[in-house]
């Protein structure tokens, strides 16, 4: 082992340039916001940046260019989703190379070989990508495999040194995933193995991307996963809330609990809620200290949208979820009684003081600091909050 340097900050995470050297690290004090720090390579000294910090937000640096003077970093400037920018270290300067109306990137695609950033992938409901360079062999290799793997999504999971071999993951709504050998110098393509080989994908239900308005005008993107062979009206349905609530969100894919479910006759709503990642920081900060009222009015109101399609049934419903969806189902059976036939919470968090006192989120001083912006400090909203 051979030492190289030493971190400037707690829980700091590195990024190094095409030569192997460390040049960055970025580090966190709440969990929300993040320090940029730059490694003086003459003295072996971290300092602080706070002109590119000053200027952009959530900033999280990908790779650096060819020259080596300039990092490709996710980041935004008011909040807004992230998009991706390429930023003269010695500067500051930026500029914006690809960014999306709704939602932050889902994926940023780096070359193995060459940490080349060449597309960029977003998902507001269907997966859709952005090629940043065209001239890569990367950028070709991408198009061609999602060409010939129609109405399915692509991983490129690793690739040999030469970049000649490729192996290939493939996915969708109805199918878990299947991987393959991509040989680029024979154009071919070979079958590898499957995961849950027991799924036949014909056999799996659609998953359709949704988007309504909330009570207080916000838009929300979700997910629907129907029954096969049933018609879309009056179906019982079981809302799934995700966990988190912040930094997690629900993306369209294949998802165990929502198909088996389905396959009993159930529609499942999955619903990217206020304070949900991906759509921003202000996004994200308007679920702070709402958890137990605005968060949940997003998710009813959801439900309340599927009722006024004639979609689902209103006098057969159910709200199922896990960690925060656990809280997110009782704490909805509390916000409106009379609105489902059960609530169902697995390993949930349900009393919001005993956070602050329990658990490995409290244990350090970030952790706290992340309690008390997300959840505040008002007890008796605390205690309202706390199904």
């Amino acid at each position: 082992l051979k030492k190289i340097t030493r971190a400037p900050a707690q829980m700091a995470q590195y990024l190094t340039d095409r030569q192997g050297n460390v040049r960055l690290a970025t580090a966190s004090k709440d969990y929300i916001y993040s320090d940029l720090y730059i490694l003086d390579q003459k003295s072996d000294t971290w300092q602080l940046n706070q002109s590119i910090a000053k200027g952009m937000r959530n900033l999280q640096p990908l790779s650096f260019d060819l020259s080596g003077d300039n990092i490709l970093a996710l980041a935004s400037k008011q909040g807004e989703p992230e998009g991706l920018y390429k930023i003269n270290l010695a500067s500051g300067e930026s500029q914006l190379l690809s960014q999306h109306d709704h939602v932050s990137p889902s994926r940023v695609w780096i070359d193995d070989t060459n940490k080349e950033v060449f597309a960029v992938e977003y998902e507001a409901g269907y997966p859709t990508y952005e090629f940043i360079n065209q001239d890569s062999a990367m950028t070709a290799r991408l198009k061609a495999l999602l060409a010939y793997f129609p109405n399915q999504q692509v991983r490129i999971v690793s690739s040999s040194k030469n970049n000649k071999a490729s192996i290939v993951a493939v996915f969708s709504d109805t199918n878990p995933a299947e991987f393959y050998l991509f040989d680029a110098e024979k154009n071919k393509i070979s079958f590898l193995a499957k995961a849950f080989a027991e799924i036949t994908p014909e056999q799996m239900n659609t998953v359709l991307p949704i988007n309504y308005k909330t009570r207080d005008g916000l838009t929300i993107y979700g997910y629907l996963t129907l029954p096969k062979g049933k018609e879309t009206k009056n179906l019982p349905l079981v809302v799934m809330p995700h966990g988190g609530p912040h930094g997690p969100r629900d993306y369209w894919g294949f998802d165990t609990t929502a198909q088996l479910l389905a396959n009993r006759g159930m529609a499942v709503l999955q619903v990217n809620f206020r304070g949900s990642g991906g759509f921003g920081s202000n996004f994200e900060a308007a679920g702070y200290q709402k958890w137990g009222a605005e968060i949940q009015f997003d998710i009813l109101d959801g439900v309340q949208h599927l009722i006024s399609q004639g979609t689902v049934n209103k006098d057969n419903m159910c709200m199922m979820g896990a960690s925060f969806g656990g809280y997110s189902a009782l704490q909805s059976a509390i916000l409106a009684p009379n609105l489902f036939k059960c609530a169902i919470g697995v390993v949930g968090v349900y009393d919001l003081p005993l956070m602050f006192k329990e658990g490995d989120i409290a244990e350090n001083r970030s952790g706290i600091n992340y309690l008390t912006a997300v959840l505040g400090q008002d007890t008796q909203q605390l205690q309202a909050f706390s199904p």
